[in-house]
């Protein structure tokens, strides 16, 4: 992890949509989401996200990850 060298004000984006389950995907690239965090002296100070508004991709990312904690991810959550 890199947040304790964030000393300057850094916005990181773009999550991969596997590890933002209710983001939104980006419009440009749907690997992504439309989320970003903002760090400042290594601390978080925002996490914001345009909120998944698309039943279907909400419910297909759901099934994912039942499927991945069936298959044995202990980081995985049943929804």
């Amino acid at each position: 992890l890199v947040e304790h060298k964030l000393e300057q004000p850094h916005f990181i984006t773009q999550y991969p949509f596997e590890v933002s389950p209710l983001a939104r995907r980006n419009d440009d690239n749907p690997n992504v989401t439309d989320r970003f965090e903002l760090f400042i002296g290594g601390r978080e100070i925002a996490n914001a996200y345009s909120e998944l508004n698309d039943a279907e991709d909400q419910a297909e990312r759901f099934m994912a990850q039942v499927a991945d904690k069936d298959a044995g991810d202990d980081e995985a959550m049943h929804y």
